[in-house]
């Protein structure tokens, strides 16, 4: 019994059931309806045909009556005009019964004990039609005439017409059995193929249903396969399998972002260990030596210093790259779209410390480029200062812009020792570092100057390509649209500072 009703509120609440639960509401609203219009327009129509049978009776013994009650004709046993079961009663005007008349098939109505009922419903003195129902429980209907002399309108009595509904109500009732039959035929055998006919549209839910549970269990990479649905259950389909992709996409994201953070920690501790573990040694040194010598202490002091520095642009560094990370464009226009001329006083005196006898030559141009002069200038220090460790002393480094059709470029070239085509495909990645850097200790980069230059260029919808050639020297070129399709962005100046 509990596995019973268990299936029984399983199939209540479901689709299926819900449906075919309301089907069978609205069917018996429907059915009660059109069955009580039918009940009433049925009950009117033999009712009324009663009522006529018994004033087309009284029209045929009206002239006779008249005689009867006014004794000019003796008053005959039985009618046999009358229908199977009627009868008519005479009554004087003072409510006297005088005769009792039906057929000679037909014995004397029970009626006959009503006197009380009948003496109150004879003077009225006028038509009257009612349906009484006697105490043995038969139901008949009443028609009381009154008789008046032709010439005078004297009241001479009244006629009461009497008609048994025994048959009328036995057809009413026979109506009622048939159809109440027959509306829960309908019922059950509309529930059976409505229930066949909702298995196909709403098994398509059924199979989403199914994939839903098994992508909740960890296959991400199922779908909901395409087939014929009605349009609600298509459009959930594609809403859900997009909602899927997106999910999925942002799974695959949030994988490579944890892949990511963890090589960034790995890069960044591995780096910061290099000179924290150089200052330690010094400092070991310095201490176990009672006087030490001033030629190691002055040794000690510049790498030292050298280290400490070093130190101090990768965290720099980090924290410019997390400020990128985290930076959000905003749909405001640039407030100084920046020259490189604009620039140069600020960038030649650092790039002057480093550069040595390289020659960096920097192209004159009007052009403006879609950036704030301080991003300008760390997209140009940190590419030139790239391109002066691995250029030889007497290399030279060139900075132009030009423009084409909707599109301004920025390119810095060497003709340095060029990039590895194994590396090109990392250059922007944090920490990176390519083979000839991990192997010279002079080349004293982190891998993050360029991974900058990558989300300052990603930041103002740009992009960036590197072209390069062992023992030939490289090519870096930023492009961005044009100031005049390209007006939105965010002001990263606070990030730059």
């Amino acid at each position: 019994m509990a596995d019973l009703n268990s299936r029984f509120l399983k199939w209540r609440t479901s689709l299926t059931g819900q449906v075919l639960i309301r089907f069978w509401i609205s069917l018996i609203i429907f059915l009660s309806l059109i069955g009580g219009i039918q009940y009433r327009s049925l009950h009117s129509y033999l009712y009324n045909e009663i009522q006529k049978t018994l004033t087309q009776e009284f029209v045929g013994i009206s002239t006779e009556s008249q005689q009867w009650l006014a004794g000019a004709q003796a008053v005959p046993r039985n009618l046999p005009d009358l229908n199977q079961g009627h009868l008519v009663l005479l009554y004087t005007p003072n409510g006297v019964l005088k005769a009792s008349l039906n057929r000679k098939d037909t014995q004397t109505n029970s009626l006959l004990g009503e006197r009380v009922f009948l003496r109150t419903f004879i003077q009225s003195g006028k038509v009257s039609l009612v349906v009484r129902t006697l105490p043995s429980g038969e139901r008949i209907m009443l028609l009381l005439e009154p008789i008046y002399r032709p010439a005078s309108r004297q009241l001479l009595g009244s006629a009461v017409m009497v008609a048994p509904l025994k048959l009328t109500d036995d057809v009413l009732r026979q109506y009622l059995r048939v159809y109440i039959l027959t509306a829960i035929s309908i019922l059950f055998i509309g529930g059976l193929f409505t229930s066949y006919f909702l298995r196909k549209p709403v098994l398509p839910l059924a199979n989403i249903s199914k994939i839903s549970r098994q992508i909740a269990e960890g296959q991400y990479a199922l779908r909901i396969p395409e087939e014929r649905a009605p349009a609600e259950i298509e459009s959930l389909r594609l809403a859900l399998n997009h909602m899927l992709d997106k999910m999925n996409s942002a799974l695959k994201t949030e994988q490579l972002a944890k892949e990511q953070m963890t090589r960034f920690i790995s890069d960044a501790s591995h780096e910061l260990r290099t000179p924290l573990t150089s200052l330690r040694g010094f400092l070991e040194i310095l201490e176990r030596s009672e006087k030490p010598d001033p030629g190691t202490i002055k040794i000690a002091h510049q790498t030292m210093l050298k280290e400490t520095e070093r130190l101090i642009r990768m965290v720099e560094d980090l924290l410019m790259m997390n400020r990128l990370a985290q930076a959000k464009i905003e749909a405001s226009p640039l407030s100084h779209p920046a020259r490189v001329e604009d620039v140069l006083p600020d960038l030649l005196p650092l790039l002057n410390v480093i550069s040595g006898s390289r020659i960096i030559d920097f192209q004159k141009s009007e052009i403006t480029f879609p950036l704030e002069p301080d991003e300008l200038k760390q997209i140009l220090f940190n590419l030139v200062s790239n391109a002066i460790q691995y250029t030889r002393d007497d290399g030279q480094i060139n900075v132009s812009g030009y423009e084409s059709t909707g599109e301004v470029s920025l390119s810095v070239s060497d003709n340095g020792e060029g990039i590895s085509p194994s590396d090109q495909p990392y250059l922007f990645e944090r920490f990176y570092r390519g083979i000839s850097s991990r192997k010279d200790r002079n080349k004293t980069g982190v891998g993050l100057g360029l991974a900058i230059v990558h989300d300052i260029v990603q930041l103002r919808e740009g992009r960036i390509q590197v072209n390069s050639e062992l023992d030939k020297g490289s090519i870096f070129s930023i492009t961005f649209a044009k100031l005049s399709e390209n007006l939105q962005g965010s002001d990263l100046t606070h990030l730059l500072k």
